[in-house]
């Protein structure tokens, strides 16, 4: 019965996730244009959704919604985009995802396996049949998605050429396998917010930059393992640059001239290091390096007093450096899935810290200065090695959740339940509650934390 309930359950996630591969477009998606041609009151229709249509131009019905601030042409085959657009004085957002790409068509055949196979798995009496059954609809499904794959890849790309005089301050130009943009690109003078992701970038476009109102560019889920095409004398108003899921192996210097940026999502790549120029980035106030393969920092990143977050998590570091207490603006560390030993004891006096995040590394024991982070709510230090319960938390008034599960300790604190604003608790997988008889012990601790309404897992 259990091994049904988790192939049922599996299934029904297949399920959710063919939908969204199906549908990816309809996370955004207005007022539909078959919908919106029988409004009785087309000015007051603001987002039309004209997606998968399969337009090569605009139809005169469109123009009628003179309101427009948004318009979704995803799923189209556009090779230019009509001059008048213009016509729309308040259009300010396109979506041009999937033009001239369908999405991959998977969710037919998707349907028809999973409905067959929850039909046939209630025959299935043994765990062994279930396994074996399991296992050949998993690869009847990976052949179909290799075969959809296979089409959609044949596909060539459908560059656009857009009009002069389009007004537009955001595009949404998503999961068109675009290598390029088009010269006629350097036409959206007022463009602010960008979306290139999803493509098939090998490197920064080169005439990006030309835009001199662009705030916002996002390059995520691209090819990109150098870049070297980023003219930033010409950056006077960027804000915000992403490059996840790319291949990027070095943070060029040029980057680090941006000194406009406030943002940097540099996750899921392939560094091994952080320029050290980072520090000409003195406005940066989210940093993040998920997820790539960084060993040590280096001390110019501390000159960074204007950070409030930094996300370091799945790294290899095994150091943090006394100079963290130079991030005086810092709101929340995220050092999880490294290698780290040892906090600095520095750590104490980051005022502004309310979020810490330390679980998945080989600490023994937290910096007694801990004590003095008044304004910390969040502290996860889950899946390290303490063998003690460290009492410098007791002193966290502040503190909401606390995460110490999965540690080497020998006993907990009665004390916990002067922390005032304690609303998670998590201790499970310690000596101290893995027996019985301590676990009934602390019984009485984990009984009233419940009458305060505290989550506890223990």
């Amino acid at each position: 019965m259990k091994n049904l309930l988790i192939f049922g359950f599996i299934c029904f996630i297949l399920h959710q996730w063919a939908q969204a591969q199906n549908n990816p477009r309809k996370f955004y998606t207005g007022m539909s244009y078959e919908a919106a041609r029988q409004s009785t009151r087309p000015d007051t229709i603001q987002f039309l959704d004209c997606s998968d249509l399969n337009w090569s131009d605009i139809p005169p019905a469109v123009y009628q919604f003179k309101n427009l601030t948004t318009l979704n042409l995803s799923g189209n085959q556009f090779k230019r985009l009509p001059r008048a657009l213009r016509r729309f004085k308040k259009l300010h957002l396109i979506y041009l995802n999937y033009n001239g790409v369908p999405a991959p068509n998977q969710n037919r055949q998707v349907y028809a396996a999973l409905d067959s196979a929850m039909n046939r798995l209630g025959l299935l009496k043994e765990a062994a049949q279930q396994r074996a059954f399991a296992d050949s609809m998993r690869q009847e499904y990976e052949k179909v998605r290799l075969a959809e794959l296979a089409k959609w890849e044949a596909i060539p790309p459908l560059n656009v050429k857009f009009p002069k005089g389009l007004k537009i301050k955001e595009l949404n130009w998503q999961n068109s396998k675009l290598t390029s943009l088009p010269r006629s690109f350097k036409r959206l003078k007022r463009l602010t917010h960008l979306s290139l992701s999803s493509n098939a970038f090998t490197d920064f476009p080169a005439n990006l930059l030309r835009l001199k109102r662009v705030e916002k560019i996002a390059l995520n889920q691209n090819h990109i393992q150098k870049i070297s095409n980023l003219p930033y004398q010409k950056s006077k108003k960027l804000r915000e640059l992403e490059f996840v899921f790319n291949q990027i192996v070095d943070i060029p210097d040029n980057l680090c001239q941006i000194k406009t940026l406030t943002k940097l999502n540099l996750s899921n790549n392939q560094l091994t290091a952080i320029n050290p120029q980072i520090n000409r980035l003195q406005n940066l106030n989210y940093l993040i390096f998920y997820k790539n393969k960084i060993k040590n920092l280096p001390e110019t990143i501390f000159e960074l007093k204007n950070l409030k977050e930094i996300d370091l998590f799945y790294n290899q570091i095994q150091e943090i450096s006394p100079r963290v207490v130079q991030w005086t603006n810092l709101q929340n560390l995220y050092l999880a899935e490294n290698k780290i030993l040892s906090l600095p004891q520095e750590l104490g006096q980051m005022g502004k810290l309310e979020g810490l995040y330390v679980y998945a590394n080989q600490l023994t024991a937290l910096p007694t200065s801990l004590a003095q982070l008044k304004k910390l709510k969040t502290l996860r230090v889950n899946h390290n090695r303490l063998d003690y319960f460290p009492s410098e938390i007791l002193a966290l008034e502040a503190l909401e959740d606390l995460d110490l599960a999965y540690n080497d300790m020998q006993e907990l604190s009665f004390d916990l339940l002067k922390m005032p604003k304690l609303k998670l608790l998590y201790v499970n997988d310690n000596p101290a509650t893995a027996e019985e008889s301590k676990l009934a012990k602390y019984a009485p601790l984990f009984e009233q934390l419940r009458e305060r309404e505290v989550i506890v897992k223990e």
